[in-house]
């Protein structure tokens, strides 16, 4: 099993090497995720060429090996699904997760029985739910993936796999409630009050002036900041900066900003001495 365990190792060493060392909050989650492909669609080459020298390193491979490596695949595209529909809006990332929640319901009570079953499985059973073409699967959305590659898939390590990345995404989903908990006991205590079109326009004004990390940061990272520190969600702002571009008066609240800063110094400077 040398070739396979070359394969997991070099993809060890290449997410060391890309700095990616959490697979839950990596801003390096694009990259991972063809690391991860790339790998996966090897070992796949592999074992349809060589197959496994023994028995063992069978059991090995589908009890551990792939749903390890495909549990953190499917982990990683959810999260960027999230991010994305969170940068939408949060009523989309709400959106995904009551389906994300709903999904992961049907699935534990149609396979309550056979989850079980792996909890604590026995070494023969290991022979029948780890090797291949040994077990019969139920008819099941499972039992396609089983059909449609019999010779890398078995009815118990497709299941383990979805098992474990759903935890991993809970787990995932965990830490974001504890870091939107965290944010909401901070010092934040501002709320925006103007239109968002109005932030959103100051927003790409600091953002066009390298006001901000001398211009290094992007729009995505300014959005969730002032989301943040305003109480306010911003939604798709790429529409609405469109929108401020074909609009007659572009920068209405930039230079109303001037306009208040100007007629304050006039009135302290009326009342000088």
């Amino acid at each position: 099993m040398k070739s396979i365990n070359h394969i997991v190792g070099q993809l060890d060493s290449d997410l060391k090497e890309l700095g990616y060392t959490d697979l839950n909050t990596s801003s390096n989650n694009l990259k991972a995720l063809e690391l991860l492909k790339t790998a996966l669609n090897n070992l796949k080459n592999t074992v349809l060429k060589s197959g496994f020298p023994s028995l063992k390193e069978e059991i090995r491979f589908f009890k551990e090996v792939k749903p390890y490596l495909l549990s953190r695949f499917l982990l990683i595209s959810f999260v960027i699904q999230y991010n994305d529909q969170k940068y939408i809006s949060n009523e989309a990332a709400d959106n995904l997760l009551q389906s994300k929640a709903e999904e992961h319901n049907t699935f534990l009570r149609e396979y309550k029985t056979y989850l079980l079953q792996l909890k604590s499985v026995t070494t023969e059973q290991e022979k029948v739910f780890f090797v291949r073409n040994q077990f019969s699967p139920p008819l099941c959305d499972v039992l396609k993936k089983v059909f449609l590659n019999p010779e890398f898939c078995t009815f118990h390590s497709e299941l383990l796999t979805m098992f474990k990345s759903q935890r991993l995404i809970q787990k995932f989903l965990d830490s974001e409630k504890d870091r939107v908990s965290n944010k909401n006991t901070t010092i934040y205590k501002l709320k925006w009050t103007q239109k968002k079109t109005a932030l959103i326009e100051l927003m790409y004004g600091l953002h066009y002036s390298n006001s901000l990390n001398n211009g290094q940061s992007n729009i995505s990272e300014i959005k969730e900041v002032f989301e943040t520190v305003f109480n306010v969600d911003l939604g798709n702002v790429y529409r609405i900066f469109h929108d401020i571009k074909n609009r007659e008066r572009r920068t209405p609240f930039i230079d109303s900003l001037r306009v208040a800063v100007e007629n304050k110094l006039d009135e302290e400077d009326a009342f000088k001495p």
